[in-house]
């Protein structure tokens, strides 16, 4: 399966951060944790992965606090927040490394009922951002009036 490579940044002459980061192929329903920088401390979020965009680099992902949206995870031209990224086996996993205080991690796991709908809403998130047209937004269909 494949995974995900993250090397740490590091200083241009100028100051400027430069980012080596490569990603390849999160799949819907990975659990992933990131470490954004400007935080103030160090504190990983962990996310799951609901959907996968057909626009390169652009993921839906649910977070703990209950928002859902898309972000890019490999272009950090568009996305410099991200400091460093691991791909977790299972929800609730510790990475390697990582100290468990450090994770703001979920508590509790989801229903099935629940991680369906979660996952049914991402993947149409990313179907939509990835330039696909929703239901509520596709065009009527005319309808002859009735004999």
């Amino acid at each position: 399966r494949p995974v995900l490579r993250v090397s740490p940044y590091s200083q241009a002459s100028s100051g400027a951060r430069l980012h080596r980061f490569v990603v390849m192929a999160l799949q819907h329903g990975d659990f992933v944790s990131i470490k954004y920088s400007g935080v103030g401390m160090v504190l990983w979020h962990d996310r799951l992965i609901t959907g996968c965009s057909a626009v390169a680099g652009w993921y839906a992902q649910f977070t703990i606090d209950l928002d859902h949206y898309m972000e890019n995870f490999d272009d950090l031209a568009v996305n410099i927040n991200i400091d460093a990224m691991r791909v977790l086996g299972s929800l609730g996993q510790v990475p390697t490394g990582i100290n468990t205080a450090d994770i703001y991690s979920f508590v509790l796991a989801m229903s099935p009922i629940v991680s369906a709908q979660i996952m049914r809403d991402g993947a149409h998130l990313a179907h939509v951002h990835g330039g696909g047209v929703s239901a509520i937004m596709a065009p009527a269909v005319a309808v002859p009036p009735a004999a």
